[in-house]
C-alpha cells in the first residue's frame, strides 16, 4: 500500500474504502461527496494551494480531514494521505508539502518519531507540523518547540479551527497573525 495511499485517494483506494466515505459523509451530515480525481490519482484545486500530507492511522479520520480540507475548506487545499510515519517519510520522497498534520499515537512509526526524524533533516527542519491526537498529554504538548511552525489540535475539535490551524501554519510568515489559532 505504501506509494498508493500518499497520492491523492487513487479509484481502487476509493473502491475499497467507499464504506468509510459513506462512514463519513453520515458523521458529517454531508450526502454525496464528489471526487476530484484523474486517472493519474491525481487531483485539481486550485493553483498555489497549499500540499498537505495527513498521516493518521485511522481511515475514517484521514479521509474525514482530506474531505474538510478538500471540499468543506474553501482553500482549494491538495491532501495526500499516510497511514503512519513511515509510509510519511516514503511520501515526502515522492513530493514536496506545505504542511503535516499528523497523529501522534500509531504503530510503526509514531507522531512524535516522524517529527523528531524530520526535524533532524535540514530540508524539513521548518516544514510545518500540526500534531493532532484524543490526547492532550504532556508528552504530544511537549512536542511543540515553535509556534510559528508547529500546533496541537484535540481530535474531535470542530472543522473550523482545523481550517485555523492550516491557515496559520501555511501563511507566509510576512502575514502570519502573532498568535496561533486558540485552543477551544
Amino acid at each position: 500500500m505504501i506509494g498508493q495511499t500518499c497520492r491523492r485517494a487513487s479509484e481502487s483506494l476509493l473502491e475499497r474504502e467507499r464504506g468509510l466515505f459513506m462512514q463519513r459523509d453520515m458523521m458529517l451530515g454531508s450526502g454525496r461527496v464528489q471526487t476530484k480525481v484523474y486517472s493519474d490519482g491525481n487531483s485539481t484545486n486550485g493553483a498555489g494551494s497549499a500540499k498537505i500530507l495527513v498521516v493518521d492511522d485511522e481511515p475514517g479520520y484521514r479521509l474525514m480531514l482530506q474531505y474538510i480540507l478538500e471540499e468543506e475548506s474553501g482553500h482549494g487545499y491538495t491532501v495526500s494521505l499516510a497511514e503512519d510515519g513511515k509510509e510519511a517519510i516514503h511520501c515526502l520522497g515522492e513530493e514536496e508539502f506545505d504542511l503535516i498534520i499528523s497523529d501522534v499515537y500509531m504503530p510503526v512509526m509514531n507522531g512524535i518519531r516522524l517529527h523528531r526524524t524530520l526535524r533532524e533533516i535540514p530540508k524539513y527542519e521548518n516544514l510545518p507540523f500540526l500534531f493532532v491526537s484524543g490526547y492532550d498529554d504532556q508528552y504530544t504538548i511537549a512536542a511543540v518547540k515553535n509556534p510559528k511552525i508547529e500546533g496541537f489540535m484535540r481530535k474531535g475539535s470542530p472543522s473550523k479551527k482545523l481550517i485555523e490551524w492550516v491557515a496559520y501554519l501555511t501563511a507566509p510568515e510576512d502575514e502570519k497573525p502573532s498568535w496561533p489559532p486558540v485552543a477551544t
